[in-house]
């Protein structure tokens, strides 16, 4: 039998078979006939048989039990159910005195009152439910503490099916290809293997819901399991923590090589539904293939974060970012214009913002197709000499022959 049935019996008999003996040896007896009088009158005629009292004992012992073994809202929320099943025992027993009939309340109340407290105060009572079960397949996705909010009632998961405003975060190992190309199968595996598991730690600890971790990278969702409105802006703070967190490791026979992780960022609508089978979640939507695709996109442009327009627009005021250029979307009419986050605005230097907006300036000069202007622009974005800017670099090589050729042609 399992646990959770398990506890709901030994709950159930053991509130049902205290109060029972209560009520037979008649320590009960001057609380039944108080409320009896007060509720029926001492000319009450017709009165419940005792095998129908022991029977809704019985009732109200095992469902209060079943209501706090299977609650994942919280001992509050389950105790405002209890009482008000027991105001309405009482409220029942008040409309049968109105009939002149007597029905007791009190061992019912009791067995219900001492069901609950039994069932909350049982030791075993927080492994009721598997962890991965309690939450519909919550448990092993979410960190320790938002997994107990949930449990414990303090922060309530929609289950049914539903659209949610997300931001689906995709980090992968940035040179993993590169490694597959010249290690060995297990020496990647593990590379491979110790990058998902510092990412997971990582986003966690930052509230992700953590949807899958494969050998295509890890996807952290935010704002899906708690409906915060300010998930673009923690998946861009998680992001920047990957960015510097992550070390990666790869064994060799020449010692440790450095890695490094790539990170896409996309906001927008998510459907949620529970799953046909087992007690996982259907998920699907465009934020988290569009995030794969700007993870992706980091290898084109030599950054490690690229994040989409929606994101962009909720976090604008919070991060520094720059366009990258324009990705094409899940249909060939569609265009996603990226952006590469620099910094969180209050920690930004005054330098840094001043060459993203020369950037910003050269990018909108080089889609207008202004070469010369756009290759002046971008070099005043320039930063220190040894801060390699890759994205800047792939704008500079794209511009250096068209604005040869306008220099040639003034000549």
């Amino acid at each position: 039998m399992k646990r959770p049935a398990v506890l709901l019996f030994l709950v159930g008999t053991i509130a049902t078979a205290v109060v029972a003996l209560l009520h037979r040896f008649g320590i009960l007896l001057p609380l039944e006939t108080a409320t009896a009088t007060a509720l029926a009158g001492p000319s009450a005629i017709h009165r419940l048989p005792e095998a129908a009292q022991y029977f809704i004992i019985a009732a109200s012992a095992f469902f209060v039990a079943w209501l706090t073994i299977s609650a994942t809202r919280g001992k509050g929320r389950t105790l405002v159910l209890v009482l008000a099943f027991v105001a309405e025992l009482f409220a029942l027993a008040l409309i049968c005195g109105f009939y002149q009939a007597l029905f007791q309340p009190i061992p019912a109340a009791l067995a219900a009152i001492v069901s609950y407290l039994l069932g909350w105060a049982t030791p075993s009572l927080p492994t009721r439910l598997p962890r991965r079960a309690a939450g519909g397949g919550l448990g092993t996705r979410l960190s320790e503490e938002d997994f107990e909010r949930i449990r414990r009632g303090d922060l309530e998961f929609n289950r049914d099916p539903r659209f949610a405003d997300v931001s689906a975060l995709v980090c992968d190992l940035a040179n993993k290809y590169e490694l597959a190309d010249t290690l060995d199968p297990s020496v990647v595996a593990r590379a491979n293997q110790k990058f998902i598991a510092h990412a997971r730690e990582i986003l966690l600890k930052a509230g992700a819901y953590v949807h899958a971790t494969d050998g295509e990278g890890v996807v952290a969702l935010f704002g899906f399991h708690d409906n915060d409105k300010d998930h673009a802006n923690r998946a861009i703070s998680a992001a920047f923590a990957l960015t510097r967190a992550l070390s990666i490791a790869t064994k060799s026979d020449n010692g440790d090589s450095p890695g490094d992780v790539h990170v896409g960022v996309s906001s927008g609508q998510m459907l949620s539904s529970p799953a046909t089978e087992g007690e996982d979640l259907f998920l699907m939507g465009e934020p988290i293939e569009l995030a794969r695709r700007f993870a992706s996109a980091n290898r084109l442009y030599g950054s490690r974060i690229l994040i989409g327009p929606r994101s962009f627009e909720l976090a604008s005021d919070r991060f520094v970012a720059r366009p990258i250029d324009f990705l094409g979307g899940m249909t060939s009419h569609e265009r996603h214009e990226i952006y590469e986050p620099l910094a969180e605005t209050k920690e930004a230097p005054k330098d840094l913002v001043e060459r993203r907006d020369c950037f910003w300036n050269g990018v909108v000069l080089y889609r207008e197709k202004r070469w010369g202007e756009a290759y002046a622009e971008f070099q005043k974005a320039r930063g220190p000499d040894e801060v390699e800017d890759e994205p800047l670099n792939v704008y500079l090589r794209r511009l250096e022959p068209l604005a040869l050729h306008l220099v040639d042609g003034d000549n």
